[in-house]
């Protein structure tokens, strides 16, 4: 890592017994200390990928970030239907 990293979201599961939410919060502090756009949120009770990453506030921070990153993408339409 040397701050030329593409902005980077880091989400963890504060229960994640597969991987050790220390080496995500690691990653970010190296991510930070270098410069980069970085960053870190600890889902709290969440696993490695069970339901707690399917809820409303996780997709929402998902999207915010990518809206903010990359620009929002303009609606479409199919079927008429807006999406």
């Amino acid at each position: 890592m040397d701050g030329s990293e593409p902005p980077v979201l880091l989400l963890h599961g504060s229960l994640d017994t597969l991987v050790s939410p220390l080496q995500l919060a690691r990653m970010y502090e190296k991510l930070k200390a270098e410069g980069a756009d970085a960053e870190y949120e600890l889902v709290k009770n969440a696993h490695h990928g069970d339901l707690p990453w399917y809820q409303d506030a996780v997709i929402t921070k998902v999207v915010d970030f990518f809206n903010a990153k990359l620009g929002a993408f303009p609606s479409v339409k199919v079927d008429g239907t807006t999406l």
